[in-house]
């Protein structure tokens, strides 16, 4: 489906509404236009009665009529559909655009949900709905957090609501700072304040710059300068309005949730679903802020991170440890490893925060636990709201024990009351620049899913087959490099000082080697090895433990080096090059999976699994390799006939 729907200059628009009455059929048309294979009637309704509104609040403004207005514009990673743009430039020829999000709500009331009041969405149907100025502002914070144009142009993005048919009476809710500090940066206008919003719009939007929304659209997927120190804020209290409304939901129902459990002293176990890159760690560091720093201090619930990857949490640790805003100490009493929590007193802890749920494991013994304690129990005992993130497609080991259905049972066999549907599943995708297609596409590649899914090189995200190990690895040191450059340069420091930075490009691999060297020291021994290409490197390094542990992806010397899935899972690269070893092959017109190609030293398992989960274990490690890079994959296959059908299922035209 196209991003761009329904595109229009003011003047076309307002006749549209106004004047002909053909706006609603005009834009079921161009969606069909834009691929979608349906429009519900809901749709067709807001359009009939919303966009005359807009319409009469922009006629007769000092807005050149060429300035152009966009409607149902589809965000890239996200999928979500923005009701109404405009975008121009203002008075002092400064890049704008000002997003409205339009509602036909008639009455509102109080909600204790997070960012949500009450209302009708439907005839004689009420629920908590986000308010509609928090919707706007956060899609306004996903194009300014994630969009490189919107940063490089240095654009303004405003954002507003419009409820049409509110009487302004219902303005000491709508415009309550107190419930929604927010609405100062989007505010809402109501039934009448058309005069308002048209002089909002016409403050930041007067003559016209057409190319603006075609280079949004068409622009990378790069968080922003400003991002880390967002992350830093929501865990100091302050919501980030970044959030699509997959994760808002997520986040609105997690906070409200633990502060009922806490009131009503109940027992919750809430399953937030999200593959790679679904902003499930923005989630959770938007809770620990909301739950353990919230404004009024006898709002505090004590909540805690817990993850059994060192990987994404040193990551973790290590932005929010810049600027000092956080001292070691602080986000060591939040950042936890599982065992901490074994055999402690029932609802001891009000919240916690699993992160890569899947990897939950079962102790084998050791660090004083004996074996086959079983952690994810543990951990739901020990909770009274036990929130996990889990992705049942990021699974990789006879180790990695916990799925949905699992959690699902120990939470009523500990008398949980289980939260889960479709308001806390995650489908945008902000890791990857290739957004949702290439994910889909990768799916298909492994066979996760059953779609024929192709790619489409000319997409704005890097991948590419290559026929040599060596190339591709060449190739991501060079990557590395030009990236370390241009940091030393932007610093005002001379090249020989790009050692002092990380350019996060690296190699990885699937587990088809032996592990002979020393993990602990760079002992010029080699472990990944492809004789016929002769190419031969040495796998990561690995030691240490917790926060305190080796960081591969934080040394920039590691860039020699190949990366395996126990070291790279959870965390994000700019380029990632992955080798595919000979565990997989394709044979006779389809894929085959080779448990025995993995090596004696592999402790995942999946050497003497069943056919199933090694197949299983073998599908979801690829698939953790393959969505790491950000802005683009590369891929060398052992197999030639694998290397040939993956090259069949790209679009290069």
């Amino acid at each position: 489906m196209q991003q761009i729907v329904y595109q229009k200059t003011l003047k076309q628009f307002i006749h549209s509404c106004l004047i002909s009455g053909t706006i609603a059929d005009e834009v079921k048309q161009e969606m069909y236009n834009a691929g979608y294979s349906y429009v519900m009637p809901n749709w067709e309704t807001s359009w009939k009665n919303s966009l005359p509104k807009i319409a009469e609040a922009l006629q007769g403004s000092s807005i050149d009529g060429d300035v152009d207005v966009a409607i149902e514009y589809r965000l890239k990673h996200s999928l979500e559909r923005l009701d109404f743009l405009i975008y121009g430039l203002d008075k002092n020829d400064k890049k704008n655009m000002v997003i409205v999000e339009l509602k036909q709500w008639s009455q509102v009331s109080v909600s204790g949900a997070l960012n949500k009041v009450h209302t009708m969405v439907s005839k004689g149907h009420y629920e908590d709905h986000f308010h509609p100025s928090y919707q706007a502002y956060n899609y306004a914070g996903q194009l300014k957090s994630f969009n490189e144009y919107v940063q490089v142009e240095k654009m303004g993005i405003e954002a507003c609501s419009y409820c049409h048919n509110m009487d302004n009476g219902y303005e000491t809710i709508m415009q309550d700072v107190s419930l929604f500090p927010f609405i100062p940066e989007s505010p809402s206008f109501l039934e009448d304040d058309s005069s308002k919003l048209r002089a909002f719009v016409e403050k930041y939007v007067s003559k016209s710059c057409h190319d603006i929304l075609f280079e949004i659209n068409k622009a990378r997927t790069v968080p922003s300068d400003e991002f880390a120190k967002l992350m830093r804020d929501a865990l100091s209290g302050n919501l980030m309005y970044t959030l699509d409304m997959g994760q808002a939901n997520a986040l609105s129902t997690i906070v409200s949730a633990v502060r009922e459990a806490d009131y009503y002293n109940q027992k919750k176990t809430i399953i937030v679903k999200g593959g790679a890159g679904t902003g499930k760690s923005i989630i959770a560091i938007n809770a620990l802020g909301q739950l353990n720093s919230p404004k009024k201090k006898n709002d505090r619930i004590t909540t805690m991170f817990v993850t059994v990857n060192a990987a994404p949490k040193k990551v973790l640790y290590n932005g929010l440890i810049k600027g000092k805003a956080f001292k070691s100490g602080d986000l060591s009493a939040l950042f936890k490893y599982p065992t901490a929590f074994v055999n402690r007193p029932f609802n001891e802890i009000p919240c916690l925060l699993i992160d890569e749920a899947h990897r939950i494991f079962k102790m084998k013994g050791g660090v004083g636990l004996k074996s086959g304690t079983n952690m994810l129990k543990e951990l739901i005992n020990v909770a009274k709201v036990s929130v996990f993130f889990i992705d049942d497609n990021q699974a990789v080991t006879k180790d990695d024990y916990a799925t949905i259905d699992i959690i699902k049972e120990l939470a009523k066999e500990c008398h949980s009351q289980l939260v889960m549907g479709p308001e806390l599943e995650l489908s945008g995708q902000y890791r990857v620049q290739g957004g949702a297609e290439y994910i889909e596409f990768i799916k298909s590649f492994l066979e996760l899913t059953d779609k024929n899914n192709k790619f489409n090189t000319n997409n704005s995200y890097e991948f590419k087959v290559f026929d040599n190990p060596n190339e591709m690895f060449n190739r991501i040191k060079e990557l590395d490099i030009e990236s370390r450059k241009k940091q030393a340069l932007a610093d005002g420091k001379l090249a020989f000082d790009i050692d002092d930075y990380n350019g996060h490009a690296r190699v990885v691999a699937g587990y088809c080697y032996e592990w002979v060297s020393d993990p602990t020291t760079r002992d010029g021994i080699n472990d990944v090895i492809i004789q016929k290409d002769n190419f031969a490197k040495k796998w990561n390094l690995r030691y240490g433990s917790g926060l305190k542990a080796y960081s591969w992806a934080d040394d920039p010397l590691s860039v020699d080096e190949i990366g395996c899935i126990h070291t790279c899972q959870g965390i994000d690269l700019d380029y990632c090059g992955v080798i595919i070893g000979k565990d997989i092959t394709y044979e006779n017109g389809k894929i085959i999976f080779h448990k025995d190609a993995h090596p004696t030293s592999d402790q995942a398992g999946i050497r003497t699994a069943n056919d199933i989960d090694a197949e299983t274990w073998i599908k979801n490690t690829y698939y953790v390799l393959l969505t790491r890079g950000i802005l683009g994959t590369f891929v060398y296959c052992e197999d030639d006939g694998l290397r040939d059908y993956l090259k069949s299922k790209l679009i290069t035209k």
